[in-house]
């Protein structure tokens, strides 16, 4: 089947009733529409191969500045409203929703930075961050994972790598929260979204643009300083290239990173045969960590666009349409997991699809990943007897995935 109304139907993967369980509805359309026109312009892809012949192929990519999507239904996702642009009017889009030659440009800006030697090195730093945070919330016989735990260790991170100040972490939570919704295409529906997600990026551009000021004058040893740094042409970043890289820096490295942390608690304590396991070692493994990515993304879908006609398993994508890789779906394909609906942590090659595939892998996937293995070890060590103290309700989003809260007892 490559095409029905999906988004008039039970198969509609953005419906928010089925936010606390998509599962099932991402099976239906494995097995019902694997790879369909949802809408004219708009396709969904839910099998695990597809996915990732999608996220590996050139021949998909993204919109260039100053296209318009085939169906603007969902405007640009990633972006969600017009671009910020440079002062003679060139749109800008953050690099992960760009092509080469200039995601390539923006993003080895980054790389030396977030490099597995780079990124290990921060496990003494990140070590002493949790349990700081954790001598606090332990501190309650109850406390929420989220607000107490998992924003603050991810906000702490990636603010001292990128070399934001410490006192104005408190700020970030509302601006990231409208940004975010850019990303969903249910929500860039509702009233005044594009409006809230447009106000959020102003103030974060502010911000950025006055911390560029302030590593100009005082460089210090953090990303920020490097990336204002640079002094070849080709290079070197303008001013609003800075604030959109910076933004979405910090966005994903907060967020995301937050939701990894949570998603992978509530999964432990929803399986106590793996809970018990992982107390049985002395640290959590990164193919544990993996596992429980695959289990519960936190990011759970990724846009392309043809950027020309292309098949993909037998059926033709015409250029210019959008492809929406369904990853929370195609890690749960049984064509590739085994069992895909138990958590097993034990599992061999969980080559899931979490952080994205070929040039747009995830740049800070190194990074998440130490900072829930130790998060998870310390917590999991210093409160043997961890429990849920609470209901659970997740996120409206369609494309991240995360609790609204997580809260747990330990005594």
């Amino acid at each position: 089947m490559t095409q029905v109304d999906v988004f008039q139907s039970e198969l509609n993967p953005f419906n928010p009733a089925i936010r606390d369980n998509p599962y099932p509805v991402y099976q239906a359309l494995r097995e019902q529409a694997p790879i369909v026109e949802a809408a004219h312009g708009i396709w969904l892809l839910t099998r695990y191969d597809d996915c990732n012949t999608v996220l590996h192929d050139s021949r998909f990519g993204h919109l260039e500045p100053g296209e318009e999507p085939v169906n603007p239904m969902f405007g640009r996702l990633g972006d969600g409203i017009e671009p910020m642009c440079e002062p003679d009017g060139t749109p800008v889009i953050a690099f992960i929703a760009t092509n080469p030659p200039g995601h390539t440009r923006v993003r080895g800006q980054l790389t030396q930075s977030f490099t597995v030697r780079n990124v290990t090195l921060l496990a003494p730093r990140i070590t002493e961050i949790v349990d700081g945070i954790l001598d606090r919330a332990l501190a309650q016989p109850e406390f929420d994972v989220l607000a107490d735990v998992a924003y603050p260790l991810s906000v702490t991170v990636i603010g001292e790598v990128l070399g934001v100040p410490a006192a104005d972490y408190g700020t970030f939570s509302a601006w990231t929260e409208q940004i975010c919704g850019g990303l969903d295409p249910a929500l860039m529906q509702q009233e005044g979204a594009a409006e809230r997600m447009r106000t959020a990026r102003q103030e974060f551009a502010d911000y950025f643009r006055a911390l560029a000021a302030d590593r100009r004058a005082h460089p210090r040893a953090d990303v920020l300083t490097e990336m204002v740094s640079a002094t070849s042409a080709d290079e070197r970043l303008s001013d609003v290239e800075f604030v959109v890289t910076c933004t979405l820096l910090l966005i994903a490295g907060y967020e995301t990173t937050a939701n990894f942390l949570s998603n992978s608690v509530v999964s432990l304590l929803h399986h106590p045969e793996q809970l018990a396991y992982l107390r049985g070692l002395p640290e959590v493994p990164t193919e544990a960590a993996d596992e429980l990515l695959r289990f519960e993304a936190p990011g759970q879908l990724a846009s392309r666009v043809a950027r020309a006609d292309t098949e993909v398993a037998g059926v033709m994508i015409p250029k210019g349409h959008s492809v929406l890789a369904l990853l929370g779906a195609a890690n749960r394909d049984p064509e590739r997991f085994a069992d895909p609906d138990r958590l097993d942590l034990r599992r061999p090659d969980v080559k899931h699809l979490s952080f994205g595939q070929g040039i747009h892998l995830c740049l800070g996937a190194q990074l998440a990943r130490l900072e829930v293995r130790i998060a998870l070890t310390r917590l999991l060590a210093r409160s043997p007897q961890l429990a849920l103290a609470g209901p659970l309700t997740w996120k409206p989003h369609a494309a991240l995935r995360g609790l609204q809260q997580l809260r747990v007892r330990h005594g």
